[in-house]
């Protein structure tokens, strides 16, 4: 289980690094939804996927000799291991690994002493997880106890990890159900939306919303609803929640919790891109009300939030230039990127093949130094070297060519060699560059309707009043009856006529009333000087809704005629609206047009100007601007023509005027588009912020770097301070980068004064982005470390390679580490006790290369002692790397020495291990009657598959042999393997 997570914790990262690096600044928010999703699913599922062998990087690498499958190994990953260089005809199979070799001539001498190989069956040494429990328990009983102990409580510790975590999403469900059944809930199509009360920031979750009505105006809950309504209807939901499950089981990797932000994040975009690609959305407006909208609680992990802490992002994405559809090609990088790992990681499928017919060459027996063995028998080193033996892959491995003579022999594999190769490369890539080229979409539609209209169950006609009196206006404020658990309360503020009131009682109650078309609103209370409350009680006119159901007006109900009462809606304006064109409107658009006060000198106006088809909310957004033919006249003789009514809208909105755009063309900015020029006035960029920047020597800049960098808050006395400090020729884009980071000339001033005159602007921005700083590099200078590079600086530092650490290893006896050993003695997590363990041991002269192979195979003094107190003392470590690698163990020689097999040489051991051989593959043939059988007998039986079986079966067919070699040479001619 535990690899599988952290497969899935590296599949994650690698996929939120990839949308760090190359997608989150693109506009393709659509495409990033599928992306997260996509990723989520690929992190659990490609783990348990296999490959086929030809695919798997395992594979080639174990078919090469030893020390090239460390030095691959050390190229693709910061990672240290063992490169122990061995006869080519050698070769030892590596843990972890799957292994696949074509057919080899052992000799070297000619063909017919070569055996082609046949199909691979399953693999002993494969990924964790593929290994068959008599491997793992072999793996276990090598490890030192505090590894066994430390791994188990790493283990619970993830367990009650994501216990926790799976208890906090439990307890975020309870709470939103809790809300939906405590707090009224308004119906609304598809959507539910919880009226909550108190200070709580608006959200949804499924097809609730939850939200507190009475915190916000109109427009502004308008707005909100829009925006959360998006979120249900594109279940936002879904990937929350899928987000959240990652973070349950990978509680503990912090890119996990990067990847949930970052797909939150990229909902936020989605949403405010759909809001915004609606043309009644005024952008200024909108983001007015994320302005308004601060988030008064932390909202639910569960739930899509209105008021996300991202606001600047959000703004900056609102504004940026829509991403060019030639930039999708980045996706497709990540097909072969996930490719690659599965070939790395992924375990294989065994693939059957049908070896051809072969003839194999007698091989003579060759004994050891055993007891057990002839006594006569020379060693193996002196023996004249025994003729080449294919030897078999056991439990599934592809099959490895082995001679027994040169297997973890120091007289011909040579001394040991180590590769320890650390490769940190922090190139950080930054690019704050801002496009901003918006689409201004402007519907500032006011709606001046009650908030009953967001509940079914609110009941608006009965309630208390308040008012002020100004002038000749009442500030009237209405709140309905508090409601029960079923009905909810509203307030709403409206200005009207003090001639509308039948009275305005003063030293004592009376009833007092405001009648209109649309109703009459029956007011009992006092007014003492200016100010009045008291009850009010609202009749709608059922004649009057009749006559509006038939003039064509739709979406009618009695609680939508409050809003029609209000907005003061006629029969007269009925009419006159259905004379200019726009009759059967819904009731929404005939309020706002009545309270906006669009009457038909006002459309004709713009039809005479040649906008004939004005939609009503373009009617109310233009006169909630009050604009009028004067000011699309006066944008016309500045050059901008064909304006379309959100355009007007926007350039009112921001203070666009004739002037501005004139100054543009004075600094020599030709025909700027309404968009450039909205774009730059949002941000408070003109004519004078680009002269000074031209003063400063940027000449050529264009209104999209002008607009970048203001908003970046950058001026020229920054890029002056540059040019000052060393720096003459830094471009827009560079001074962006650096500002990003919070770079000054003084920072790179420091580097200068620590002896790195050379760095450039990138070099600072890297450096910066590590947190790294001058006094960094001058601790180690003080540690005996003068000449480092950056580079170097870098890499200590990921690893969190300090002073403290190399002065550690010159007191052990090491005194002259570089600062590539020191990195690469970390990274396995060797270090100067675990030298000094070794010493105690006997091995005084052990090099720190031989320590970080040691460690890097996780062989601690335990093991070596174990060896010894077997009499095993003449052990390198070499010989502990070499046996280790492929799990020999006291164990193992314990059985081989049950079967007679005692005193075997440290290249014997790995051979027999390597093939699998076992205790009762021996002793199957000593109850056949065959004894002293040679250990590279042994090993050519077991590599062609003749066992103690097959030799019964060929007995009871007639064929019987003393002589082992019979049996070999008859497997191989009827071309047989097991």
């Amino acid at each position: 289980m535990i690899p599988y997570i952290v497969y899935v914790a590296i599949l994650t990262s690698l996929c939120f690094l990839f949308y760090r690096f190359l997608l989150h600044r693109d506009t393709f928010f659509r495409l990033n939804r599928w992306f997260f999703l996509g990723c989520l699913a690929c992190s659990f599922t490609l783990p348990l996927m296999h490959v086929p062998q030809n695919w798997s990087v395992r594979n080639l690498i174990a078919a090469l000799p030893l020390a090239k499958a460390i030095k691959i190994q050390n190229e693709k990953s910061v990672a240290v291991n063992l490169a122990v260089p061995v006869n080519p005809e050698t070769v030892i199979p590596v843990p972890g690994q799957s292994k696949s070799v074509s057919p080899i001539d052992l000799n070297g001498t000619s063909e017919d002493n070569a055996l082609p190989l046949s199909s691979p069956l399953p693999n002993r040494h494969s990924a964790p997880g593929a290994a068959n429990a008599a491997a793992s328990a072999s793996a276990n009983a090598t490890m030192p106890l505090f590894v066994v102990q430390f791994m188990k409580w790493l283990y619970y510790a993830y367990l009650c990890g994501l216990l926790l975590f799976g208890i906090n999403l439990l307890m975020d469900f309870l709470v939103l159900i809790y809300q939906v059944r405590t707090h009224p809930v308004a119906r609304e199509g598809q959507f539910r939306i919880v009226q909550l009360e108190g200070n709580r920031a608006p959200c949804s979750f499924g097809r609730y919303i939850f939200i507190n009505p009475s915190l916000y105006d109109e427009k502004t809950l308008r707005q909100i609803l829009t925006h959360e309504k998006i979120h249900v209807e594109q279940k936002h939901s879904l990937d929350i929640l899928l987000a959240e499950l990652c973070i349950i089981v990978q509680w503990f990797n912090p890119f996990a919790w990067y990847y949930r932000k970052a797909l939150e994040d990229n909902l936020e975009f989605l949403t405010d891109s759909a809001i915004l690609r609606d043309p009644q959305t005024n952008l200024s407006h909108y983001q007015l009300s994320l302005l308004r909208v601060s988030a008064p609680q932390v909202p639910l992990s569960i739930t899509a939030n209105y008021n996300q802490s991202l606001l600047k992002k959000r703004m900056i994405m609102m504004h940026a230039k829509k991403s060019s559809a030639l930039k999708i090609w980045k996706y497709f990088f990540l097909l072969p990127l996930l490719t690659a790992m599965a070939c790395l990681f992924n375990n294989t499928i065994a693939v059957s093949q049908n070896p051809p017919t072969v003839k194999s060459a007698p091989v003579p027996a060759s004994p050891i130094s055993a007891p057990a063995t002839p006594a006569a028998a020379p060693s193996p080193r002196q023996a004249p070297a025994p003729e080449g033996v294919v030897a078999r892959e056991v439990s599934g491995s592809p099959i490895r060519a082995i001679n027994p003579r040169n297997v973890g022999n120091p007289e011909i594999a040579g001394s040991i060699s180590i590769q320890p190769t650390v490769d940190v490369e922090p190139v950080i890539a930054i690019n704050p560059e801002i496009h901003i080229d918006p689409v201004i979409n402007v519907n500032p539609e006011l709606l001046v309707i009650p908030k009953s209209y967001f509940g079914q169950n609110v009941n608006p006609f009965k309630g208390t009043w308040m008012a002020t009196i100004h002038g000749d206006t009442v500030e009237l404020t209405l709140r309905s009856e508090e409601g029960d658990e079923n009905h909810g309360s509203w307030t709403s503020t409206e200005s009207l006529k003090k001639s509308e009131f039948s009275a305005l009682p003063t030293g004592q109650k009376a009833d007092f009333t405001v009648t209109r078309e649309a109703g009459t609103l029956s007011l009992n209370g006092i007014f003492d000087g200016n100010d009045g409350f008291g009850h009010y009680n609202f009749k709608p006119n059922a004649d009057f809704q009749s006559y509006l159901e038939k003039a064509g007006v739709t979406g009618l109900s009695e609680k939508r005629m409050f809003g029609v009462f209000f907005a003061n809606v006629t029969k007269a304006y009925v009419d006159e609206l259905s004379r200019s064109g726009y009759a059967h409107l819904p009731v929404n658009n005939l309020i706002g047009m009545s309270a906006m006060h669009v009457d038909e000198a006002y459309i004709q106006s713009w039809k005479q100007l040649g906008y004939t088809n004005l939609q009503p909310h373009e009617l109310i957004s233009l006169k909630s601007m009050n604009i009028t033919g004067a000011f699309l006249k006066e944008m016309e003789s500045a050059g901008l023509k064909n304006l379309a009514p959100h355009e007007l809208v926007a350039a009112k909105s921001v203070g666009i005027d004739p002037a501005y755009v004139q100054n543009w063309k004075q600094a020599g900015y030709g025909e700027l588009s309404i968009h450039e020029l909205i774009s730059a006035k949002s941000v408070e960029v003109d004519p004078a912020y680009a002269q000074r920047w031209k003063q400063a020597g940027f000449n050529e800049l264009s209104l999209h770097e002008l607009i970048a960098a203001k908003s970046m808050e950058l001026d020229p006395a920054y890029a002056l301070q540059w040019k000052q400090g060393g720096y003459p020729d830094l471009s827009m884009h560079e001074l962006i980068s650096a500002k990003s980071m919070n770079l000054d000339p003084a920072y790179a001033q420091s580097w200068k004064q620590a002896g790195f005159n050379e760095l450039s602007i990138h070099d600072l921005i890297s450096a910066k982005s590590q947190e790294l700083d001058p006094s960094y590099a001058q601790t180690w200078k003080q540690a005996g470390f003068p000449d480092l590079t950056l580079h170097e600086l870098f890499e200590a530092k990921s690893m969190n390679v300090d002073p403290s650490y190399a002065q550690n290893w010159k007191q052990a006896g090491f005194p002259d580490l570089s600062m590539h050993e020191l990195i690469s003695a970390k990274s396995v997590g060797a270090d100067p006790a675990y030298a000094q363990s070794w010493k105690q041991e006997g091995l005084n002269d052990i090099s720190v290369h031989e320590l970080i192979a040691l460690k890097s195979q996780g062989i601690s003094s335990s093991y070596y002692h174990s060896w010894k107190a077997l009499g095993v003392t003449d052990l390198t470590a070499h010989d502990l790397v070499a046996l280790k690698s492929v799990g020999v163990d006291v164990n193992y020689l314990k059985d081989l020495e049950s079967v007679g097999y005692s005193h075997l040489e440290t290249h014997e051991l790995i051979s027999l291990k390597s093939m699998g051989v076992t205790a009762a593959f021996i002793k199957g043939f000593q109850a056949l009657g065959f004894t002293n059988i040679p250990v590279h007998t042994i090993i050519e039986l077991k590599s062609m598959g003749v066992t103690p079986d097959y030799i019964s079966s060929m007995k009871s067919k007639g064929f019987n042999s003393t002589d082992l070699q019979e049996y070999i040479k008859l497997k191989t001619f009827r071309g047989e393997r097991s």
